[in-house]
């Protein structure tokens, strides 16, 4: 058993925070990013046994960088924008900054978003509706039947296309 956290913090860019969090095994590393009326998040999990000490943050002139003090060997990732890389060999750290790394609890679980709504504008998850219009996504909208040749609307029972001969499934 450690005598030190399971679970760290930092900024690491305006609107971005990183969250390392260690159990069972399994290093997991979310990045949240926060800006007025968005918020996202990206999370991946990596097998590195347990932890020899807490992991170490570096700005270098390349980016952000992590060591993971693995078990077996200490693991490196670059971390630009959402993305996380792990990198092959160690970086040059000697004059990068260190990023101090604060100790949490749990890292916090982001909320769903409250759909918006603008005037007569609604925007719900995967469904925006303005006046009349409406748009959305996972039911369809139409049981029109077209044609794959030529886009022609074709009845269910046609088995050729009227207007290019095209035999139809």
């Amino acid at each position: 058993m450690s005598s030190f956290s399971d679970s760290y913090s930092a900024i690491v860019a305006t609107g971005q925070q990183l969250f390392i969090t260690h159990q069972n095994g399994q290093t997991r590393l979310t990045i949240a990013t926060t800006a007025p009326g968005q918020q996202q998040s990206q999370s991946s999990s990596l097998a590195t046994g347990e932890w020899r000490s807490p992991p170490a943050l570096y700005c270098t002139s390349s980016g952000v960088v992590l060591q993971i003090f693995a078990e077996q060997k200490d693991i490196w990732l670059q971390l630009q924008g959402q993305q996380m890389q792990q990198m092959n060999s160690a970086p040059a750290v000697m004059e990068a900054d260190r990023v101090t790394l604060e100790s949490i609890e749990t890292p916090p679980v982001m909320q769903p978003m409250k759909p918006m709504q603008m005037g007569n504008m609604e925007m719900k998850p995967m469904q925006m509706k303005m006046g009349d219009l409406e748009m959305s996504m996972g039911k369809p909208t139409s049981t029109a039947k077209l044609c794959s040749q030529c886009g022609q609307s074709v009845q269910t029972s046609d088995r050729f296309c009227a207007q290019c001969g095209h035999r139809l499934n």
